[in-house]
């Protein structure tokens, strides 16, 4: 129904899902979409997180956010080139997390020689509801810069959904 939040389940029962997990785990290590993580050391790879089946997204409120989105990238871009901003607002992180200091510092490195930039960013967004399903608004909740480089595998995530 058009306007509410739909079941994503598809009519498969928990024994189709645990079935269709384990093989689009299989097929994501077999197409190479995968990751190390640090408890299982660098010889392990698991496959990337991703959605089972995709999500349905209802092409107005799409509409809404893509329509937004390029005022919303302005916005990032300008402040991502204003040291000055990014210094203050980051100030409290940099002093307490070795991970914010250590980009902060290959930031201030690379922005006295670099001329050209590229921004790589995904903004995630959640539909609002009632306790209906109707849809009521939509919410940015995260824009991601270094999360944003599995997006190049949408291609491959397509195949493991088809």
């Amino acid at each position: 129904m058009e306007g509410h939040i739909l079941n994503t389940r598809y009519g498969l029962d928990d024994e189709n899902i645990i079935s269709l997990s384990q093989d689009a785990k299989d097929f994501a290590l077999f197409k190479g979409i995968s990751m190390r993580t640090s408890d299982l050391g660098q010889d392990v790879r698991v496959p990337i997180p991703i959605c089972l089946v995709p999500s349905p997204f209802p092409m107005d409120w799409f509409q809404k956010v893509n329509d937004l989105q390029p005022y919303l990238n302005y916005i990032i871009h300008k402040i991502a080139h204003c040291k000055d901003i990014l210094k203050e607002c980051l100030s409290s992180t940099i002093e307490v997390d070795e991970f914010t200091r250590n980009i902060f510092k290959i930031y201030e490195a690379v922005e006295k020689d670099e001329q050209i930039s590229l921004g790589l960013i995904r903004s995630d967004y959640l539909l609002n509801s009632d306790s209906d399903g109707r849809i009521t608004g939509i919410k940015q909740v995260e824009n991601n810069t270094f999360a944003s480089s599995f997006g190049g595998l949408a291609p491959i995530v397509k195949e493991v959904h088809e």
